[in-house]
């Protein structure tokens, strides 16, 4: 049976820990029946808090399948969180067949196989299409074409379309590579062998060009990698990396009721660093009335790890 590795960068944090033990419990309720799923989180290695609740044994009994990984103290201190997010990848289990990176703030609420039966026969890398263009670019195609310029880059094929830009925008503004929004991206096995080393030196590249911008520095190496690694590489459907966004239900219909993964990474509704650390906030997020993207959230959340807190 073929190995899927589930990738998380993570903290030593009950945030963190909440969110993981939310994944994990949610991957075991889905169906496993030609795949045999690990969730693998690299942890920077910085004590927790005094506080109870970041204590890893607080929630030891919720994460006991998973892999952890920590890296150096001295590379942390250095680096800060991108050694954790860097290593993620640098330090993953070399025996998996595809691999999945995830952010800790998303949640898979559907089978998975079918997209890991396409990655892993195409051989390929794939994602869904990031939102809107990098900040930095002033929502401008030439923005990528200057940056390849700077980095002395492969040129980029730019004839794909960033998934929360609408078809009434310039062309412009909605043209790009295949930039990946970084919540969630699969790879083959081969894909992802060759596509990590020239990926960790174009981010740490990018993270000197971008200036304020260096958080987007991971998800702009992106296209630029699998150009320099000459890897395969298509776009999937937003439903397997559904943002709790409603700008996203016209533009991808059908999708929001089809959704595999949810990404909820909006803060507007609610703290989605708090709402799976205790009984109190999770109860207080199942009780909003909240509508959209937010609601099919929600009820998935319920769904999949019940109407009570699983965490106690």
């Amino acid at each position: 049976m073929p190995k899927v590795a589930f990738l998380v960068p993570a903290s030593s944090d009950a945030r963190f820990y909440s969110e993981i033990a939310a994944i994990n419990l949610a991957m075991k309720a889905l169906p496993w029946r030609r795949w045999e799923p690990a969730l693998c989180v690299t942890m920077g290695s910085r004590m927790p808090s005094a506080n109870e609740e970041d204590s890893f044994d607080r929630w030891r009994a919720y994460v006991r399948e998973v892999d952890f990984t920590y890296v150096a103290e001295a590379r942390w201190e250095r680096m800060g969180n991108w050694d954790q997010v860097d290593s993620t990848l640098r330090l993953a289990p070399r025996d998996a067949d595809v691999y999945v990176t995830l952010d800790a703030d998303t949640l898979p609420v559907s089978g998975l196989e079918n997209v890991l039966d396409e990655a892993h026969a195409t051989q390929s890398i794939a994602g869904v299409m990031a939102h809107y263009p990098p900040p930095q670019f002033n929502s401008s195609v030439q923005g990528w074409w200057d940056l390849a310029e700077k980095l002395k880059a492969k040129p980029l094929d730019c004839s794909f379309n960033y998934s929360l830009v609408g078809a009434d925008e310039p062309e412009e503004r909605r043209k790009t590579p295949i930039y990946f929004n970084g919540g969630v991206v699969f790879y083959a096995k081969k894909c992802f062998e060759r596509i990590v080393g020239p990926y960790l030196a174009l981010r740490a590249k990018l993270y000197e060009h971008l200036g304020v911008w260096t958080e987007f520095s991971g998800q702009i190496a992106m296209p630029f990698a699998v150009a320099e690694s000459d890897l395969p590489a298509y776009t999937l459907p937003m439903r397997y990396n559904y943002p709790n966004d409603d700008a996203a239900i016209p533009l991808h219909p059908g999708e929001l009721e089809n959704t595999v993964i949810f990404h909820y990474l909006r803060d507007e509704a609610f703290d989605r660093h708090k709402i799976f650390t205790s009984a109190t906030e999770y109860d207080a997020f199942l009780g909003m009335s909240l509508t959209g993207t937010n609601l099919a959230f929600q009820n998935a959340v319920r769904r999949s790890l019940g109407p009570t807190y699983p965490f106690r």
